[in-house]
């Protein structure tokens, strides 16, 4: 089932995605319902997806016993959770109605630089003129 494009509109790192790609990565992206204390990915995990918060709270610790709560209105929630590999935080779901969504790591480098290239031919064909056209 196709993630719905809209919830890719909150996520910082999606903003400026092309629709047709924002399109590509709904049909490609997860979404998990957590609940309150499931383990979302532990300290040291070298998995291959990228975690977003779509809603809910998450609360990431550290083996230092540093924590941070990230609820979804916070502008944390704008960016994946722990991106860095291996992880350094375990994410726990920390309320009752927690999701996550879950995309592949080459998957999301790939439709990135899709959607770089999808906006440099929008920008060069704008700066470029028509050659068609007369030009007086």
């Amino acid at each position: 089932m196709a993630v719905d494009p809209k919830i890719f509109r909150k996520i910082e790192q999606f903003r400026n995605f092309h629709p047709a790609t924002l399109e590509e990565l709904s049909k490609t992206a997860l979404v998990a319902d957590c609940k309150k204390g499931e383990t979302i990915f532990s300290v040291g995990d070298c998995d291959e997806k990228e975690v977003f918060l779509v809603y809910g709270s998450v609360r990431l610790h550290s083996t230092d016993n540093h924590t941070i709560i990230i609820n979804q209105n916070d502008p944390e929630a704008k960016f994946g959770l722990s991106s860095i590999k291996p992880r350094r935080y375990t994410a726990i779901a920390d309320s009752y109605n927690t999701c996550v969504m879950y995309i592949h790591d080459k998957i999301l480098s790939y439709l990135i630089k899709k959607n770089k290239e999808q906006h440099q031919c929008g920008i060069y064909s704008e700066i470029i003129p028509d050659r068609r056209t007369k030009q007086r």
